[in-house]
């Protein structure tokens, strides 16, 4: 009954419209790689297929529409190449269609990552994507001021450029994320003694004032299984991953099949994790109740009682 209910949400996401831009008011993207340069409204008029990288976008105030299309990039587990990629922008914003395979499906950096000052750039807007099959990431975004919402993301595992890859649906740094009403689903990373982690939405840093809500992720069992695509891959999962400072907001998500389900394992500052539903995970929220607000979420038994110990392969 879960899994039907699970994959009727899915069937609902698929089906909601989407805001096109008028293609008589866009540029339209006919072929790959592209470069866009200058602000504005830019479109897809059919599939595309890259043989490397897809779009770069090298401009600030950039609206990128799929209209309903797709782009597919290579699914061979050592590819290097980004579906969209941008570094240092502001306002960029990505919606209605779908990005198949790549390294990273989409890749929104900020200049200022992995130094002591604080993001300058931000405001970015995925939206009403799917992403499926890509090897390491499916949405990394930085910055401040972010959202990803109504996408469904599918099919990110590792790859095998590293000994332990991390597979991760939607990776975030930044002040003020908002990730809301994604549906999240098959994500395992690659890795010797499971060391390689699958995580559905990972919050990597600097991460204050961020919420997370009423997505749901779901991977179809909490072991890998020899007989389906994961064979081989690591069985270690995490739903929702919050490292760095906190200070965060996870609220009305449902988690079933993770190793963990909401995991802070070493944030200092108080967030609120409350009425999240949590099934089928062997440690359902690994957090300190004396520094977090911890209420009203439902999962198989104590949520803050792991099994113990976590069985081994």
């Amino acid at each position: 009954m879960r899994k039907a209910i699970l994959f009727l949400i899915l069937s609902v996401l698929m089906l909601v419209p989407n805001m096109a831009v008028d293609a008589s008011n866009c540029v339209a993207i006919t072929s790959l790689p592209y470069t866009v340069l200058s602000a504005g409204n830019y479109c897809l008029t059919g599939n595309l297929t890259a043989s490397g990288g897809g779009i770069n976008i090298a401009a600030s105030n950039v609206t990128i529409d799929f209209q309903g299309h797709t782009i597919y990039g290579s699914q061979a587990s050592n590819n290097t190449f980004f579906g969209i990629y941008s570094n240092d922008r502001n306002n960029i914003t990505i919606r209605n269609g779908e990005i198949v395979g790549f390294f990273y499906a989409v890749r929104i950096d900020d200049a200022s990552y992995g130094r002591p000052e604080p993001y300058d750039t931000g405001g970015h807007l995925i939206e009403d994507m799917e992403i499926s099959r890509s090897t390491f990431r499916g949405i990394v975004i930085r910055g401040q001021g972010n959202t990803i919402r109504n996408n469904i993301i599918r099919f990110i595992r590792g790859n095998t450029l590293y000994t332990n890859s991390f597979a991760i649906g939607i990776e975030s740094t930044g002040q003020g994320l908002v990730v809301e009403d994604n549906m999240i689903y098959e994500v395992r990373g690659r890795g010797i003694s499971d060391i390689g982690e699958g995580v559905g939405i990972a919050v990597s840093g600097a991460g204050s004032g961020s919420v997370i809500r009423d997505n749901v992720i779901v991977n179809s069992s909490i072991e890998e299984n020899d007989n389906t695509d994961w064979a081989g891959l690591s069985r270690s999962t995490y739903a929702i991953w919050v490292g760095g400072d906190s200070n965060v907001v996870i609220h009305g998500n449902i988690i079933q099949n993770f190793m963990y389900g909401v995991a802070f394992p070493s944030t200092v500052e108080p967030s609120l994790i409350f009425n999240n539903t949590i099934t089928n995970s062997y440690a359902p929220i690994t957090a300190s109740a004396v520094i977090h607000m911890i209420v009203g979420n439902v999962c198989d038994w104590d949520c803050l009682t792991p099994i113990d110990p976590i069985p081994s392969r």
